[in-house]
């Protein structure tokens, strides 16, 4: 059988790519004492030996003034058929987490990868579409105008088969974590990778399975040529593999990934389909935020990259707190395999909850809801440490779902329209280790949270009939954050 190789997009040519302008020294420059902060930090950690609680540490500097952002896009069938309507929306935040009002001197400007990008015209506080959603453009924003930049794409599909999907533009790095993701025939996962750099990226695909690591073919090396998009189909490298972790990881470069997932409850079920969220890494504590009240089935995915066997635990958070289910035993997951735990019987009934799962060693997980239509998953949360933004899907029941750490949290929640217009906002109070639930006004277009008190975590939660969706709340970038160094013992 000849090695399967992942799939390159048709039409976007490297070399009818304009080259874009090089940074400056005083970019460059720039970033040096960032990086030494970040190395003093990262060492510091790795003393201590264990991971912090939820500590909103670190200092704000200056503004953002650098953005990319590439939205994402699939090959999947079902994501691209007929019936299927994607669009993507791009705004700004109008004011940083003070309230003070942000410039709107720079360049903005949008584009499919590979191609110059052109004049994005949005105001403060704006939400403006993106031409050829379907196809993934991207985001490149320079000066004040890369200060509070945010876009996302939706995926809808109508009629008695109704499904939808929220996916998130996201900025390049070097590694990327997926769990839930799957390669058989009612499960089948794509990895789309795309360089926005103006060099080659050179990243290695790493698959984990319930039998362990899955011996791929052409996973190892894959060059992503500047402005270039590539696309890993999990069929064509671990088939007939239902459930499976995955790990994109650049040896040059960076990459921005995304991963489009479609799955059937069974063999006769309409296909539902959903953007899986990522992790940075695997941890200790796992956060997931976004349960759906209304789904019919809730599968916990959790994997374990390490080399010693992880013993999981988990905690439901409702809206009186938190509790650990009584019937519900402790997860054993081997190195390098990955486990489920059916969760259906044991959360609440149309209680809106987030998952606290803990292990002695780190870990990886998210959590697949499903209805007979649709599929989606809670995916990794971390506290807000600034503004973070949702979409608002017309028609749909959209609700914002905060889970508060070990002492009550509070945070500001706003909509507002396109055009930028206030439609309503709250303080919402979240008890401690209890998760609580916010719904804007009609009209709203997207939803601001800003974090005000205590380390609260959260998504987003899409539900119009029997179609399910969810959005991590993850904080829009306005300052540059640096983090607090603290000397160790002596």
């Amino acid at each position: 059988m000849s090695a399967p190789s992942p799939g390159k997009r048709a039409g976007r040519r490297v070399a009818e790519r304009p080259k874009r302008p090089e940074r400056t020294p005083r970019d460059r420059g720039a970033l040096v004492p960032v990086a030494l902060l970040l190395v003093a930090a990262l060492a510091l950690a790795l003393t201590r030996g264990s991971e912090p609680e939820d500590v909103l540490g670190g200092t704000e500097g200056a503004l953002v003034d650098r953005a990319q952002l590439a939205c994402p896009t699939s090959d999947l069938p079902d994501l691209t058929g007929a019936g299927v309507k994607a669009t993507a929306s791009a705004g700004l935040l109008a004011t940083d987490d003070k309230g003070t009002e942000l410039g709107d001197g720079g360049e903005l400007g949008t584009g499919l990868p590979g191609d110059e990008p052109s004049r994005l015209d949005v105001g403060r506080g704006e939400l403006v579409p993106l031409d050829d959603a379907a196809e993934g453009p991207y985001l490149d924003a320079r000066g004040e105008l890369a200060a509070g930049l945010f876009g996302f794409r939706t995926d809808r599909r109508s009629g008695a088969s109704a499904a939808s999907a929220v996916g998130a533009c996201v900025a390049p790095r070097a590694s990327w974590w997926f769990t839930g993701v799957g390669a058989d025939l009612d499960h089948t996962s794509e990895l789309v990778l795309t360089n926005l750099d103006p060099g080659p990226a050179v990243v290695d695909v790493n698959v984990y399975g319930p039998d362990g690591e899955v011996d791929t073919v052409g996973t190892r090396g894959i060059t992503v040529a500047p402005g270039e998009t590539t696309t890993v189909p999990l069929a064509d490298i671990a088939p007939q593999s239902p459930e499976l972790m995955v790990n994109v990881e650049a040896s040059r470069g960076r990459v921005a990934v995304a991963a489009s997932d479609r799955y059937a409850v069974g063999p006769a079920a309409p296909v539902g389909f959903a953007w899986v969220g990522d992790a940075t890494r695997p941890s200790r504590r796992v956060r997931l935020a976004g349960v759906p009240a209304t789904a019919t089935s809730s599968t916990l995915v959790v994997g374990n990259p390490g080399d010693s066997e992880a013993l999981v635990s988990v905690e439901v958070a409702g809206k009186n707190g938190s509790f650990t289910p009584t019937d519900l035993e402790d997860l054993s997951v081997a190195p390098g395999t990955v486990e489920t735990l059916d969760l259906t019987d044991v959360l609440p009934a149309e209680e809106a909850v987030a998952l606290r799962v803990h292990a002695q060693v780190p870990v990886l997980a998210s959590m697949r809801a499903a209805t007979r239509n649709d599929v989606t998953y809670a995916d990794v949360a971390t506290p807000l440490t600034g503004s973070a933004v949702a979409p608002v899907l017309t028609g749909a029941r959209t609700t914002i779902q905060l889970t508060a750490g070990a002492e009550a949290g509070a945070v500001t929640v706003e909509g507002f329209d396109a055009s930028g217009r206030s439609t309503g906002s709250d303080d919402v109070s979240v008890d401690a280790t209890a998760t609580a639930t916010w719904r804007p006004a009609r009209g709203t277009a997207y939803v601001v949270v800003r974090p005000t008190e205590g380390a609260v975590f959260g998504a987003a939660v899409y539900d119009e009939g029997a179609g399910l969706s969810t959005s991590t709340l993850e904080a829009v970038p306005v300052r540059v954050r640096l983090p607090e160094v603290v000397p160790g013992p002596r």
